[in-house]
Order: C-alpha cells, then sequence, then structure tokens
C-alpha cells in the first residue's frame, strides 16, 4: 500500500510488525510522512496505544502504509 485514505478500512498486513492482522479504520492521515492513526476494531496492547497530551486512546495506533493493506467493505 502507497497511501492511506481518510475511512478505509485497512489491516496490518507485515508478519514483521507488532499489530500483525489487527484491522481498523483510518481515522487521521498525517502529510508529513503519511502515517496514518487507525482505530482498530478490538483494543491493542497498550504499548502500541496512541497518547496524546496524556489522553490514552485504546484502539488507536499510528501505522505506516507499507505495513498494510486496504480491505474491501
Amino acid at each position: 500500500m502507497e497511501r492511506f485514505r481518510y475511512g478505509e478500512r485497512v489491516r496490518v498486513a507485515d508478519p514483521r510488525h507488532h499489530l500483525y492482522e489487527r484491522v481498523g479504520v483510518v481515522t487521521r492521515v498525517r502529510d508529513a510522512d503519511g502515517a496514518a492513526v487507525v482505530e482498530m476494531d478490538k483494543p491493542i496492547p497498550e504499548a502500541a496505544q496512541l497518547v496524546i497530551q496524556g489522553v490514552r486512546y485504546e484502539r488507536s495506533a499510528i501505522v505506516f502504509p507499507g505495513h498494510c493493506e486496504r480491505l474491501r467493505r
């Protein structure tokens, strides 16, 4: 996968990635590096959770397009 699009469903497809086979929806795309905040369908390990200004998002993580594949709706 080369780029993320808002609202698309993706799966972490890189077996070396710590969130391998997790599925979620792209909620934000970072212009600077193409990474995205993906809200996963199920809670993820605490070490991988997104934390912004002290607020923990239990289902959200930042992933890069090279680690993911698009899913059909």
